[in-house]
């Protein structure tokens, strides 16, 4: 599962709780400690770290670097640096959908918005940015499994192509259930018809009618095509190319998969005809969907 950092300045301290016993924490010099149990949480700079290095983690990235090494080198490299996170995915397919920063700019000043596996992405101000890893922006380093917030207290989470990469997806919309408030929002984006995409692993693909039945303790209000049929077709048609150029041969495979990515960008943009077909989710590339949590009679 993925892990988040929290940036102790930037969270208001009435928010977290311990993972160990649920307890009130504490500033104490370089790192904070639970007022209940005295669990210790260190800090990185201003940021606390709620989580350790997974041994089974590193494994996995350490076998991936053998089969994906040049994918996952540019992904680390797009991650560390917001200005090509944004031209990567500008360039790669259309986002036609409802995007997390106009979801954003519909709620008050002062409502507390989670971007859970944000990587750079800046949504906007004052959202906090959670990650598995500390990259630049990042102000929470914490597992979406076991987040460091208080019941009932988070006004809206966004969950952007973060799903399909956890092995217990179930767990996580679990935990963000029990961190919304009664009628927060929850808005998820998600891939679907997409080839396997190492971020270390990748898992999961649902739906519309699947992803309704994960977000059960949900009512989603508004679904539709995040990148549509376009950007489905010219992915599938990227990785078989690839296939058939590279001879068998992972590396050259991994260049001409880039290559592709970079000359089948244009078209993608297509998408802004061809997804207000009504039938155009059926094919899309990725979905979106914007949730309430149902309050409990």
């Amino acid at each position: 599962c993925r892990l988040v950092k929290i940036n102790f300045l930037m969270v208001d301290s009435s928010l977290l709780q311990c993972l160990q016993c649920g307890g009130a924490l504490r500033k104490l010099g370089g790192a904070v400690v639970c007022k209940k149990c005295e669990h210790l949480y260190q800090m990185d700079g201003e940021t606390i770290i709620f989580r350790k290095p997974a041994p089974d983690r590193l494994r996995v990235i350490s076998s991936l670097n053998q089969r994906d090494s040049i994918i996952l080198w540019i992904k680390s490299q797009v991650k560390k640096n917001p200005f090509l996170f944004d031209i990567l995915n500008l360039w790669s397919g259309a986002f036609i959908g409802l995007s997390a920063k106009k979801v954003v700019s519909g709620f008050k000043e002062g409502q507390v918005v989670l971007n859970l596996g944000s990587g750079v992405k800046k949504v906007g101000p004052g959202v906090i940015n959670v990650d598995y890893d500390k990259f630049p922006g990042v102000a929470v380093v914490a597992d979406v499994c076991s987040l460091p917030f208080k019941n009932n207290s988070i006004d809206v989470i966004i969950a952007e192509s973060l799903l399909e990469h956890l092995p217990q997806p179930e767990v996580a919309v679990a935990e963000v259930c029990r961190v919304l408030k009664p009628r927060g929002v929850f808005y998820v984006v998600t891939p679907f018809m997409l080839g396997y995409h190492a971020s270390p692993r990748d898992y999961y693909r649902w739906t519309e009618f699947g992803m309704r039945e994960l977000l059960s303790s949900f009512s989603v209000e508004i679904s539709g095509s995040a990148w549509g049929p376009t950007t489905a077709l010219t992915s599938m048609l990227g990785n078989w190319l690839a296939i058939i150029f590279s001879f068998g041969h992972s590396l050259l495979y991994q260049i001409w998969l880039a290559i592709f990515i970079f000359i089948f960008g244009p078209i993608t943009y297509l998408d802004y005809i061809v997804g207000k077909h009504p039938r155009a989710t059926d094919y899309s590339h990725g979905l979106y969907f914007v949730a309430r949590k149902n309050v409990v009679t």
